[in-house]
């Protein structure tokens, strides 16, 4: 009971923070794709395989086969999951750490991160700052400690968590500025495979040619993975 308690806590903690720094409107917007996730989470518990199959959409097949985005995985890992998220989405927060242990104990999973923020203003300066570490090589520290932090996300926050996560903040900070043009298109190139996917917001996961919205447990995942692994 005290474990289940403690997880609410940390499902309550996120929502007051995010919901406090939110304009009336995204926090209508928060509302309903938050409520969609959860709704898919629950919806898809009852189904099987888990999500839909997308053998036959092109944009599935070219997004898999694209390797020019931040990854992390084992040289032999036989199933790609693309994932797009956003840094002020409590499904995606919720879903992170699940998504990490499954990966973890499948051990054969290569996850593809493909920043979608959606969120306002703060998750964009977010989704730029990962990018710029993914420019030097530290994508995957910056995108676990911003999916970690519970601030709001200014510059002086970013480069915070960034020094926290062992990141070379000057670098980061001059190729936010130099390379923003790069940044930019990356972040257009996202939300286009977003609307190709047909994704209805975050957090949208590419499981092979299976697409699942919403948070998932990480048994959720792994019965994922083995359905992906099965189309």
């Amino acid at each position: 009971m005290a474990a289940r308690n403690a997880v609410a806590a940390t499902e309550q903690d996120i929502w007051v923070i995010l919901m406090a720094s939110l304009t009336r409107r995204e926090t209508l917007s928060l509302l309903g794709v938050a409520v969609a996730g959860s709704a898919a989470s629950v919806v898809l518990q009852r189904t099987a395989p888990l999500g839909r199959d997308v053998h036959d959409n092109p944009a599935a097949k070219s997004i898999l086969k694209d390797t020019d985005w931040p990854s992390f995985g084992p040289a032999d890992a036989d199933l790609t999951v693309v994932t797009f998220t956003d840094y002020r989405c409590p499904a995606c927060l919720y879903a992170a750490p699940k998504l990490d242990e499954a990966v973890a104990k499948d051990g054969k999973v290569r996850l593809v991160y493909r920043d979608w923020p959606i969120f306002g203003a703060q998750s964009e300066e977010a989704a730029r700052a990962a990018i710029a570490a993914h420019l030097h090589g530290r994508y995957v520290a910056m995108h676990k400690a911003l999916m970690a932090s519970r601030v709001p996300f200014t510059s002086a926050s970013i480069m915070q968590i960034a020094a926290g996560a062992g990141i070379d903040t000057q670098r980061l900070s001059a190729d936010l500025q130099s390379r923003s043009e790069v940044i930019a298109r990356r972040l257009a190139r996202n939300r286009l495979d977003a609307a190709r996917l047909r994704l209805p917001g975050t957090p949208g996961y590419l499981i092979g040619h299976l697409l699942v919205v919403g948070a998932l447990q990480a048994d959720e995942f792994a019965t994922a993975f083995l359905s992906a692994r099965k189309l």
